[in-house]
Order: structure tokens, then C-alpha cells, then sequence
């Protein structure tokens, strides 16, 4: 019986073993370069999880800037050339809708399509969002106009200069609001408080993206209520998210599913007509279709959409307060930029915000009189926020080759793709580019910038502007001709900005929310650096590393907080203590 046993069980390894040699993929001649892997169908999956960009920039020392890897199932053809971008963008038979479908049904649990629905078992959320399909029966082959009139309907409520003005108009009076709860709730008007870094930009991401999307209540008090509410259910399913999206089985996460449900719940109760200032994305999608079967695919819809507004813009706005607090010469260059633009449009008789009703509070009347032309001049800050984007970006750019296809590299090669097969763009590879970046693994805040004094910014500013809360200095000539740089190089050939940082992505699944996310964090920035004396409690010490469980998404956020000291400037601190 027992030899019986052992002969099974060898065949069976014999089987999978031999199963497993003639199902691995063979590299035909007009393919790329292919890596063998030990471990079949998990392929790279490890080693990419532990060090992806020195796996991949290893890989791509050996076999150049082409290569397929196999990655859990997935032939992967990595691109690792920027100047590829554009090439992949043109290939039509690349798309990216059945990549986004998956992703949005393992965030919601269930099935959400987008798009289209591939099993075709119901109507998709835009064939329901525009009342095209109520039945299987009305199914459209191809919802492309569809696609079309919602990527427009985003393009123009997040990406128009007009649309994007009024979201600037109320992002500004959300982050004062937020910034004053917060720090108020924790007694920094009442002297020196220690807070952890990155609990308090999620925090203050969550109320300023939750009021200016959805809408606030007209009370501050419910207004407040409300959104610390939200937060305490959120944060719970946004912590097991990035489970979700590895796969795990929502009902393996108690807690996420249950927050999951209660924040769907609690999205679908929204009074949608006593709030104010409801973003014109969302109202589109509310009123969009009112019918009642609709509620709970548009409730999942507008659960990702918050979810999307923090998952970047939270651990960016930690990076980019933290270098700013690790490199003295950055906070001085971007303080006095504010200053002298502070000076001129002062000279030019603009008017401010109205003062709150507690005068001992700073105003921030500065921030609140900002407008969104104004902080697209401010070069500094945007070159700062910039280098940060290319120290902490991950995103994983993928697409799907839904027939067999060939693409041109920047080299003159050609590459086959198999259909089925899936194109990766990891933009850190890009971003630690040495041909393109000098020192690329350091944090340099004037890289993006160029003017008559390049490079040498933080010797035209005082120390003592940092630490001054003052506006009544004479505005120097710091900024001088400083412009964006627009021009970055590799062999020789032209890489545009926006492909040398690609934090947001590219092509059709580049961000549509980034435009609104970089406001929201220069806001808070200048809020919270001019108004608030901030300082790291331990500035020996390194700041932390990434947590890769976010590895893919966009800005990863760190492995540990960082404590800070936070206090009221001189100026404020014996008035505050007599109000309170």
C-alpha cells in the first residue's frame, strides 16, 4: 500500500514538473530579451517585492531597456526607456479599461466595472452612470462613447483652468478650516505640541478632499462632526485596501469589510442638497441617474474617488514637509519666494480674505487671497514638490495587449507582444536615471528650476528668513528670471518634465486628479510653514523608508511617522494663551 502511495505521488510531481516545463513561455526571435524564473508562475513576483527598482535597474543593466519578466502569473514586457513612453501611448492595441475594472473590483469587493464588463453579466457603471443600460438585454457591445463622454467629464471638471480655479477657491478656505481644527483639537494654542507627521496629513487630506468634493454642511459644528466620522470608518478601509488590491479575499479582512460596508452605507444617506459647494464631478454623477438600482454602484463609485483624492496626496504632502524640514536651505528659498510674491501683489492693492472672528488666531489671510494663477507662479514651491514627486513616486504603469502587436522603441528595434500579454512602465527606474538626474538618490530642491543664479538659490536667501513670520522686509531679487525647467536629456535626445516625472502616470491613466492634488499640497505647505513654527523632533535622524505594501500606486508612504514640534510664532503665542 505504501509503494502503492509513493508511485502516486511521484507521478504526480512528474506530471507538474513536466506540466510545468511545457507550459513555460519560449522567447521567440522578435520578442524581447526573457528571464527565466525557478519558480513557475510566481516568476519575479519575489524579488520585485522586496527591491523592485534595484531588481529592475539590475535587469535592465543586463538585458537593456527591454526585457519580459513573468510576475505572478503575468508575461510582463518591462519598458525602462522614458523616451519609449510616447510609443506605447500611439500602440492602439494596448489598453488599460480590463486592468482598471480589476482594480476597482478588488477595492470594492465585488464586481465594478467601469468600463466594460468582460463576463458580460450586467451593464457597467458608465453604461448606468449615463441610463444607457438597464437590463442585460440593453448591453452595448462597446461602450467607447461612453468612455468618451465621462473621460471628458472629468477632463473638464479636474483638469479645465476654469473648473480648476473654483476648486483652488474652495480648496483654500478647506485648508485654513482643517488646518485651524487640527491643531486647535491638539492645544498648539496652548504652547508646543509634539504630533505624529503623517497621521496629521491624512487627517488634514481627508477633511479638505471630503469637503471639496462632496460638498460641506453650512454648520461648522456638523460639518466637523461629520467628517471626523467619515475619517474613523475610512482610515480603517483605506489601511486594509492595499490587501484588497493584492488580491486577499475582502471576507479574510474583517475589519476592512466592515468599514467597507459602513462607508458605502454611510456615502449612500448623503443629503445631497443641503451641502454646499458640491464638487460639479460629483453632482454630475449624482444627478446623473436617478434611478434606485443605480444607488449602490454610484455609492462604490464616489467611495473610490475619495479613496483615490488621499492615496497620493497624503504621503506626498508628509515627503514634501519633511524634506522641506530636513533641508533648511529649501524652507528659506520657498518662504521668501512667498514673501516677495506677497510684497508685489500687496503693492498691486489686491484685497484680502475676511479675518476670521478670533483675531489672535493667524488669519491666514495670504493663503485665503491666493488664487490659482497665483500659485502657478510660485516656481520654487512647485520645483520642491516636483523633486519630492521624483524621490517617492512608484507608480507601475501597465497596460494589456488585447491583439498581437509590435512596438518601436526610441533604439530603432521593434518588439513583438503577444495578445494577452501586459506592458509595464516602473517610473522610479526613470526617476534614478543618473544619464538624466545628477545624483539622483539625493534630494535636490532647485533640480527643476533654471534662471540667472541655477543652483546656487539657497545662497541668495537670509538664514533669518526662515524663521520669520514678518512681511514688512523690503521683497530682494531671489527669483530673479527662475522659470520651470521644461528640458531634461537621455542619449542625447529631448525627455519633456512631464515624462522625466511620472508619479501620476502616463497616457490615458495618468491621474486626473493630480492638478487639484498639487494645489491641496502647496496650500498647506505655506499654511503650515509661514503661520506654524514646525521642527522634526529628531533631525539626526534619517528619514524613513517606503512602505512597499502601497509599492505601484503612485507616492509611497512611509514604513514609520515622523514626530514634529508644532507651535504658534512668537508673535501669537501670549495672545492666544490670554484668548483660551
Amino acid at each position: 500500500m505504501l509503494e502503492y502511495a509513493l508511485t502516486v505521488l511521484l507521478l504526480l510531481i512528474n506530471f507538474v514538473v513536466l506540466n510545468c516545463l511545457l507550459r513555460q513561455r519560449r522567447r521567440k526571435r522578435t520578442e524581447p530579451p526573457l528571464i527565466h524564473h525557478y519558480l513557475p508562475f510566481i516568476g519575479s513576483a519575489l524579488d520585485f517585492g522586496k527591491d523592485p527598482l534595484n531588481y529592475l535597474m539590475n535587469l535592465k543593466e543586463k538585458y537593456g531597456d527591454v526585457y519580459t519578466i513573468e510576475l505572478a502569473g503575468w508575461n510582463a514586457h518591462v519598458f525602462a526607456n522614458p523616451l519609449d513612453v510616447r510609443n506605447l501611448e500611439r500602440t492602439k492595441a494596448l489598453d488599460h479599461k480590463d486592468i482598471i475594472g480589476d482594480f476597482v473590483t478588488c477595492m470594492v469587493g465585488k464586481n465594478h466595472y467601469i468600463h466594460n464588463n468582460p463576463d458580460n453579466t450586467g451593464p457597467s457603471f458608465l453604461e448606468r452612470l449615463m441610463g444607457r443600460a438597464h437590463s442585460v438585454e440593453q448591453i452595448e457591445p462597446t461602450p467607447a462613447k461612453i468612455s468618451k463622454s465621462i473621460e471628458h467629464a472629468l477632463d473638464s471638471n479636474l483638469r479645465g483652468s476654469m473648473q480648476l480655479s473654483d476648486l483652488c477657491h474652495i480648496a483654500k478656505d478647506s485648508v485654513v478650516i482643517a488646518l485651524r481644527k487640527l491643531l486647535q483639537d491638539v492645544g498648539v494654542h496652548k504652547g508646543t505640541r509634539k504630533v505624529h507627521l503623517y497621521d496629521m496629513c491624512k487627517r488634514i487630506i481627508f477633511d479638505i478632499t471630503f469637503n471639496l468634493f462632496f460638498g460641506s454642511l453650512p454648520d461648522p459644528v456638523k460639518r466637523a462632526e461629520e467628517t471626523a466620522r467619515f475619517y474613523d470608518v475610512f482610515k480603517i478601509y483605506f489601511a486594509g485596501s492595499p490587501l484588497m488590491v493584492d488580491r486577499i479575499p475582502v471576507h479574510l479582512l474583517p475589519a476592512t469589510k466592515r468599514a467597507l460596508a459602513k462607508i458605502l452605507e454611510m456615502i449612500g444617506e448623503i443629503n445631497w442638497s443641503e451641502r454646499n459647494n458640491v464638487s460639479q464631478l460629483i453632482t454630475d454623477i449624482v444627478d446623473s441617474n436617478p434611478h434606485i438600482d443605480f444607488k449602490d454602484a454610484r455609492a462604490r463609485h464616489l467611495m473610490i474617488i475619495l479613496w483615490s483624492a488621499q492615496a497620493n496626496t497624503a504621503p506626498a504632502l508628509f515627503w514634501t514637509l519633511a524634506h522641506l524640514l530636513k533641508n533648511p536651505d529649501a524652507k528659506r528659498a520657498v518662504l521668501k519666494e512667498f514673501e516677495e510674491f506677497n510684497g508685489r501683489y500687496r503693492l498691486r492693492g489686491r484685497s484680502s480674505a475676511e479675518p476670521t472672528a478670533d483675531a489672535s488666531w493667524p488669519q491666514m489671510n495670504n493663503i485665503l487671497s491666493l488664487k490659482k494663477k497665483d500659485i502657478d507662479k510660485l516656481v520654487v514651491l512647485d520645483g520642491c514638490l516636483k523633486e519630492t514627486m521624483r524621490l517617492t513616486g512608484s507608480s507601475m504603469s501597465v497596460r494589456k495587449a488585447m491583439q498581437d502587436t509590435v512596438i518601436n522603441t526610441s533604439s530603432g528595434r521593434q518588439y513583438a507582444i503577444r495578445k494577452g500579454d501586459y506592458t509595464i512602465f516602473f517610473a522610479p527606474v526613470t526617476h534614478m536615471d543618473h544619464e538624466i538626474f545628477e545624483s539622483p538618490k539625493e534630494y535636490d530642491y532647485d533640480r527643476f528650476l533654471i534662471g540667472e543664479h541655477e543652483g546656487v538659490l539657497s545662497s541668495c536667501v537670509p538664514s533669518s528668513s526662515c524663521d520669520s513670520d514678518s512681511q514688512n522686509s523690503e521683497p530682494t531679487q531671489l527669483l530673479g528670471t527662475l522659470r520651470s525647467r521644461s528640458r531634461f536629456y537621455k542619449a542625447g535626445q529631448r525627455i519633456a518634465a512631464s515624462r522625466s516625472i511620472m508619479t501620476f502616470g502616463f497616457g490615458s491613466t495618468r491621474c486626473p486628479g493630480r492638478h487639484i492634488a498639487m494645489i491641496e499640497i502647496k496650500l498647506v505647505t505655506l499654511a503650515l510653514l509661514k503661520h506654524f513654527d514646525v521642527k522634526i523632533c529628531e533631525p539626526d535622524k534619517p528619514l524613513p523608508d517606503f512602505d512597499l505594501t502601497h509599492l505601484g500606486f503612485g507616492v509611497m508612504p512611509p514604513s514609520q511617522d515622523v514626530r514634529v514640534r508644532i507651535a504658534l510664532p512668537d508673535d501669537h503665542n501670549n495672545n492666544m494663551r490670554q484668548a483660551f
